[in-house]
């Protein structure tokens, strides 16, 4: 009921915000002069602006769900000899914009990232065993590129293409009880990168009134081919609406609502057994879900750190419909630190 009132709330102030004048010029110069932290891409620079950028996410995951209805242990179990039970992510991501023209915008993200995950067995129905694995290493890298539509009575358009290019590792080794002392490669979760060159794209546009403004993108991921392992993870798109108020030239509050879908995977890894690990069967990949975020955003406006940003924005999940069964998100943090020159 709580995550419905705030996505009513949400929903209440955008409409709102539409009765409002807009300013004459979209201009980057105050807090909610860029969405919300967890957005990528979503502004650009003047010509000859760079911009530095850090991120840092945590995302949690606990528990099954199958479709839209909670699972327990026992269902997996009954299909699976191993099934997860949680999962912890964290991922750095580092940025770089440059604007070599009025109406370009040039972003390239290298992206750091840990994982782990704690399983339950059916080896001892008595007593299931409990064993983690863990993964880090680079994830895949971005190169993109940005062009400005339109810029002007307090609007903004710009459209991105993308392209991630497969720097992350598809063959991620760790023990496991049925394989110890030796390792094995871990289950699609489990591995940084998705082996496999990927097209981006993306259309922003943005609003700027006296004291608020909102945006709206949507975005797709779509695999080209498959990887070595012969297979690629599911298509993706998302469309998100934001909506800040700015309570002071140093700091601004957001709402955010995101729609999202993700195919499930193609293919296999012809080395994993997918009788026997839930994460190792691509039948429980793929979902349809819905978010919601409220971020800060401050900004230095003035003195030796003018034009330092500092975004945070916490998410949680307000819709989940996943295809198979699969661990269900819990909730994610985002802080990020951005520094234009």
């Amino acid at each position: 009921m709580k995550k419905l009132l705030f996505t009513a709330c949400i929903l209440t102030t955008i409409l709102l915000s539409a009765q409002a004048p807009k300013e004459d010029l979209w201009t980057a110069d105050r807090p909610d002069g860029q969405a919300p932290i967890s957005v990528l891409g979503d502004h650009m620079h003047n010509k000859g602006e760079w911009m530095f950028s850090y991120r840092f996410m945590q995302k949690d995951m606990a528990n099954l769900k199958t479709g839209t209805d909670d699972a327990s242990f026992a269902d997996a179990l009954d299909r699976y000899m191993v099934s997860p039970a949680n999962m912890s992510m964290q991922i750095h991501m580092l940025g770089v914009m440059f604007a070599p023209a009025e109406r370009i915008t040039l972003m390239v993200r290298a992206n750091y990232i840990s994982l782990e995950m704690d399983h339950t067995t059916r080896m001892m129905p008595q007593d299931p065993g409990v064993f983690t694995t863990q993964s880090s290493g680079f994830a895949d890298t971005k190169v993109t590129l940005m062009y400005g539509i339109h810029n002007g009575s307090g609007t903004h358009l710009h459209a991105q293409l993308g392209v991630s290019l497969p720097t992350g590792s598809i063959d991620i080794t760790d023990q496991t009880p049925a394989s110890a002392p030796n390792e094995m490669i871990l289950s699609y979760p489990m591995q940084p990168g998705s082996g496999t060159y990927d097209l981006e794209p993306a259309m922003t546009w943005l609003d700027q009134w006296k004291n608020l403004s909102s945006g709206m993108q949507i975005r797709g991921t779509f695999r080209l081919g498959e990887n070595d392992n012969d297979y690629h993870l599911g298509h993706r798109i998302s469309i998100q609406k934001w909506l800040a108020g700015k309570i002071s030239p140093w700091l601004s509050i957001s709402g955010r609502l995101e729609w999202g879908a993700h195919g499930k995977i193609s293919g296999a890894n012809p080395i994993l057994t997918p009788s026997t690990a839930l994460t190792a069967d691509t039948e429980n990949s793929g979902k349809t879900y819905a978010n919601a975020g409220f971020g800060v955003n401050l900004y230095a406006f003035k003195g030796i750190l003018k034009d330092l940003r500092l975004g945070a924005e916490a998410i949680l999940p307000v819709y989940q419909n996943l295809y198979g069964i699969q661990l269900k998100e819990k909730n994610t943090l985002v802080l990020g630190l951005q520094y234009t020159l």
